[in-house]
C-alpha cells in the first residue's frame, strides 16, 4: 500500500515538473487527473475579435506529441478537435499567431484568453 501510494506521488510530482516545463514551450496548458483515454479536446478563444493559429500538443508521460496544427490565422470562438485514441496526462495549447478580425493588427504581449477547456472520450 505505502509502496503503491510513493509511486502515485512521484508520478504526481512528474505530472506537476512537466506541466511547468510546458509553460516554456504552450501558452495554456491543462492537467487531467491521471492517464486518460482521450480522443476530443474542445477549448473556446474569448476574444472574438481576434483570429488565432495554433498548436495542440498532448503528453503521454513520457513525451509531447503534436496533435493538431491549425496555422491559418481562421480560428476563433469555440474549437473542437478530433483525433486518434490516446493516454495523455497533460494538453497544451501554444497560439502560433493573432491578428484583429477588422484591421488585421497582430495581438501582441499576450496570448489569447482561453476558457471552458474538456478532453474526453467519444466512443
Amino acid at each position: 500500500e505505502q509502496s503503491r501510494r510513493i509511486e502515485e506521488t512521484k508520478l504526481k510530482l512528474n505530472i506537476l515538473s512537466t506541466s511547468l516545463v510546458a509553460t516554456a514551450f504552450v501558452d495554456h496548458c491543462w492537467s487531467l487527473d491521471l492517464l486518460q483515454l482521450v480522443n476530443k479536446v474542445e477549448f473556446t478563444f474569448d476574444d472574438l475579435s481576434y483570429l488565432n493559429s495554433y498548436c495542440v500538443k498532448v503528453w503521454d508521460g513520457v513525451n509531447w506529441i503534436n496533435i493538431r496544427d491549425c496555422r491559418e490565422l481562421i480560428h476563433n470562438g469555440k474549437q473542437i478537435l478530433h483525433f486518434n485514441k490516446r493516454n495523455i496526462y497533460l494538453v497544451g495549447i501554444k497560439v502560433t499567431g493573432s491578428k484583429h478580425v477588422q484591421n488585421g493588427s497582430p495581438r501582441y504581449y499576450t496570448p489569447p484568453s482561453i476558457s471552458r477547456f474538456s478532453a474526453s472520450l467519444i466512443q
